[in-house]
């Protein structure tokens, strides 16, 4: 049997976040679940409601520059990663991201 690497590990509902969270670099910004600088997504989404996460993934507040090339429905599983999440997928990440 072959050996299942972290990344299979990831549940489907959060691999769109991931991949949203690396083609908008939201790492220049933000830290997943400990693992980068900036405020911890995956702790200031517990005080932030849906809306509010969807306009800050669309142009955040800090940011002087172009809105977020993200789709609908990247910015809605970057949503998931970080309020739905699951440990598998941010062991995955953090696996990939040292």
């Amino acid at each position: 049997m072959a050996e299942v690497r972290s990344w299979q590990q990831i549940p489907a509902s959060q691999l769109t976040g991931i991949e949203a969270f690396r083609k908008d670099n939201c790492k220049s910004c933000h830290a997943l679940d400990g693992t980068g600088s900036g405020p911890d997504l995956t702790k200031v989404a517990s005080r932030r409601p849906n809306d509010w996460l969807d306009k800050h993934f669309q142009q955040p507040e800090d940011i002087k520059g172009p809105p977020s090339k993200l789709s609908a429905n990247e910015t809605r599983g970057l949503i998931t990663l970080v309020t739905q999440r699951d440990e598998r997928g941010l062991d995955a990440w953090k696996k990939r991201a040292g």
